[in-house]
């Protein structure tokens, strides 16, 4: 069932792929409502277009439904940079399409059974129970049909489930409840009834949903702005810990200094001594060594001191290309390790000439100029066995103690380097050990040199992090995030770069936008209804208002032509009197006359019998002219006799009719219905009207088979044949007149045709109503009573038939009626 039936299949072609078009363009459109920083919006508009379609023009829209679902899967989450499976791209989107397209025909069928669709929505009932079957019930279905197939593909986890099928469900729900009745506002018709409330219901949900998209933006505004903050505020210890790590980390290098100052001739034992406390107290420290300035002269000797103290394969060492150790090259200066300690677990360093490195050689210099301890870049170091980064840091020995460190003291002054080699990772570690890392990534680099950045070390992370709040759509925002800490340690510059993950935001989101988003959608339909039941009332209290002054203009039409009826009947009944009492005038007058004329000539008739029998008695001559005298007055008595019986019949038509009038008017006119044969019932009435047609010397044409019977009432039938016939020869001074019979399946047809005045075309609607002629004067010249033809015509109905009349004016008229045939068991046909 439909509200619009349409004769061109065509049609429904271009009807089913506009409604594709509107339900992909509008799917695409609504995730721009979704609440960041996933896909799930509080409405779908697609679900409120399907099922107000459906509801307009029926299921061959279905078809337009079902591919509109499947682009919009697609056309959303195609992705030509992935690799997407079949089910991604065509399985999941048919499950969807269909289950889309089944939701919308359920919904219709439930408001169409449930809530009396179609109507006006214009009552409290009708659109509470639209909103509950179109809506909360109607919607279950493609909620369950959508996750059921996106869990079972594996495309979302069933931990999922009821998260996302309430999001579906929600967002199917606002859809309808907001876009069908708006949809059907401007489709339905008839478009009077619809029309004035388009205006008021939609600016009415336009302002509420306006309202609404504004709260939730400025909702999510500071959201954002809160997920900041307390990122932030769970950041603010970072810097500080950072920092006083590292200074543990130099004080160890500024402690050595002193250890020196104090002791300038401190041997192996003393240094070991002293700094085994260091290793416990920071893990990071791979390695603290003494590492003298020794020049070309001077070479030989320290190699040999050095030998003595046991190490008799002591020499100064560098790296090849290769970067296996070997006997360092001749040079100017070398800088050589000679304590270090854990000596173990880096005796690869022991007598390694950190100045053959360069990068070791700029840190060197750079601390030497300076005066102060200085870090190099990022090294491998030889003793690291994992993958940490590691970093020398060269603390300058002079021999004035450094209270005078002035570029050209410190350059001949200098004795050597307390050196710290650190294991970056470890010093970071515990340096934020006791904060909260939990969806935290954290990445140092180093940004010394501004167009060779290194990064130190990050954490490697199984989920991306977010550094930038960059979301799409009406909702979305950008909002840098992440916390930038830059760090200065010895003389190089450490950038502390740290990030939310995904995880951490999901964690810390509040779902204030989204209770906002899904409460305005609500408030927006509940808008909607509302002003849906407000402008129906107000349409229709204007509807009875117009149909009940549409019914007083009616029934003061009706009171008028009732007056008019009254007028007119009284008037008919006024003439109807003048016309019967001068019918019963004319005839009485007719008998008195006659009779008292009979009266006399019967007596003189009777002188003249006398004188007939003395006529032998009278002379010849004269008996010739008295018996012309005498058959004279015979013819003229029976001239007299014969006007009399005229009158006294004429005047017995005029009672009859009139008595057969009143029974008919008072319901108590009997018919009894008999199988009659219409040829000998003609042939009666033919008798008994005929000499009066041939007096006037008209024609009379018989076309009657002798073989048909009907079921009527043979009084009835003859006087309706009376009647007809009487009236065709009334109005009928010359020509002919045919009476014709044919049986017409059930029925038996009589046509009795004039060639008479005829009936004007405005009068054909009187001609069977009582005390009507075509005009007054016809009375007077014709006579009559008018009721002959309203008799027949009631006779003819009473009996099963019907009659009617064809006439043109000036050249005659046919008068058609039918009667029911005689069945074989005497019943009527029909």
């Amino acid at each position: 069932m439909t509200i619009y039936e349409d004769r061109y299949a065509g049609r429904w072609v271009l009807l089913s792929l506009g409604v594709a078009i509107a339900y992909a363009v509008t799917g695409k459109l609504s995730l721009m409502l979704a609440i960041p920083p996933g896909f799930a919006t509080a409405i779908w508009p697609p679900a409120g277009i399907a099922l107000a379609v459906t509801l307009i023009w029926g299921s061959k829209v279905l078809p337009g439904v079902f591919v509109g679902s499947i682009l919009t899967n697609i056309w959303t989450f195609l992705d030509p940079s992935s690799d997407q499976t079949v089910a991604e791209l065509i399985i999941v989107p048919t499950i969807i399409g269909i289950g889309s397209a089944v939701q919308a025909m359920v919904g219709a069928y439930l408001i169409r059974k449930f809530a009396n669709f179609p109507n006006r929505l214009d009552k409290e009932r009708d659109i509470f129970l639209f909103m509950l079957f179109g809506g909360p019930i109607g919607c279950l279905i493609n909620a369950t049909v959508g996750v059921g197939s996106l869990m079972l593909t594996g495309i979302i986890p069933s931990t999922n489930t009821l998260t996302n099928f309430m999001t579906w469900w929600a967002g199917d729900v606002t859809g309808v409840l907001i876009f069908t009745p708006l949809v059907l506002l401007y489709t339905m018709k008839p478009r009077e009834s619809w029309k004035p409330r388009q205006l008021t219901v939609t600016l009415s949900m336009t302002g509420a949903f306006i309202l609404t998209v504004f709260f939730v933006n400025s909702g999510l505004q500071w959201e954002r702005q809160r997920l900041k903050f307390q990122f932030d505020q769970q950041l603010l210890p970072l810097a500080p810990a950072i920092e006083q790590t590292l200074s543990k980390y130099i004080n160890v290098l500024y402690s050595l200094e002193g250890f020196y100052a104090a002791t300038p001739n401190m041997t192996r034992q003393q240094f070991s001594k002293f700094t085994q406390r260091q290793f416990t107290i920071l893990p990071g420290i791979q390695a603290l060594s003494w590492n003298p300035l020794i020049h070309q002269n001077e070479r030989a000797q320290f190699e040999s001191a050095i030998q003595q103290e046991g190490f008799a394969h002591f020499h100064i060492t560098e790296r090849n290309a290769d970067g296996k150790l070997i006997p360092a090259n001749d040079r100017d200066e070398y800088v050589s390790v000679q304590f270090i300690e854990p000596f173990d677990s880096n005796i690869k360093a022991f007598g390694f000439d950190v100045a053959s490195n360069k990068i070791r050689k700029e840190a060197l210099e750079l601390a030497r100029a300076t005066g102060q301890p200085f870090a190099t870049a990022p090294i491998k170091l030889i003793q690291e066995t994992g993958s940490q980064f590691g970093i020398l840091v060269f603390m300058p020995i002079y021999q004035t103690n450094g209270s005078d460190k002035t570029t050209q003291k410190t350059r001949t002054n200098l004795t050597g380097y307390m050196v710290g080699v650190f294991r970056g990772g470890d010093i970071i570690k515990s340096a934020i050990e006791h904060l909260d890392q939990e969806g935290i990534s954290y990445r140092l680099s180093d940004k010394t040199e501004p167009y060779n950045v290194e990064v130190l070390i990050e954490t490697t992370l199984h989920e991306m992090t977010v550094s930038v709040l960059d979301e799409e759509g009406i909702f979305g925002g950008y909002l840098p995030i992440s916390r930038h800490t830059s760090v200065n340690f010895a003389g190089r510059e450490w950038i502390y770069e740290v990030s939310p993950t995904q995880s951490y935001l999901t964690k810390h989101r509040q779902n204030d936008a989204w209770i906002i988003l899904v409460g305005g959608m609500v408030l927006t339909s509940f808008v909607g209804a509302f002003f849906l039941i407000t402008t129906g009332r107000r349409e229709f209290l204007k509807d009875q208002v117009e149909e009940k002054t549409k019914n007083l203009r009616n029934q003061r039409k009706i009171a008028e032509q009732e007056r008019d009826k009254a007028e007119q009947a009284s008037k008919a009944k006024t003439n109807f009197i003048n016309v019967v009492s001068h019918e019963l005038r004319t005839p009485t007058q007719g008998l008195k006359g006659p009779l008292e004329e009979f009266s006399k000539q019967l007596a003189l008739f009777k002188g003249m019998k006398k004188l007939n029998a003395l006529k032998l008695a009278i002379p010849s001559e004269y008996r010739e002219p008295l018996q012309q005298a005498i058959n004279d007055l015979e013819t003229e008595v029976v001239e007299i006799a014969n006007g009399g019986l005229e009158s006294a019949n004429h005047l017995l038509t005029l009672i009859n009719e009139i008595l057969d009038f009143a029974k008919m008017d008072a319901g108590k006119l009997t018919i009894n219905p008999t199988s009659t044969n219409v040829s000998d019932s003609i042939n009666d009435v033919i008798n008994i009207i005929g000499s009066k047609i041939k007096n006037k010397n008209l024609d009379l044409k018989l076309t009657v088979p002798n073989n048909v019977w009907v079921w009527a009432d043979p009084i009835r039938l003859k006087q309706i044949l009376i009647n007809i016939l009487g009236n065709a020869e009334k109005f009928c001074d010359e020509g002919r007149i045919s009476v014709s019979v044919e049986q017409e399946g059930n029925l038996v047809h009589f046509i009795i045709s004039d060639t008479g005045l005829g009936v004007p075309s405005d009068k054909l609607d009187i001609i069977f109503k009582a005390f009507e002629q075509i005009d007054d004067s016809m009375k007077r010249e014709f006579g009559g009573t008018g009721l002959g033809l309203p008799l027949a015509a009631d006779l003819v109905e009473r009996q099963g038939g019907k009659i009617w009349v064809q006439s043109e004016q000036n050249v005659g008229s046919h008068f058609h009626f039918t009667l029911p045939v005689a069945g074989i068991n005497g019943a009527g046909y029909g």
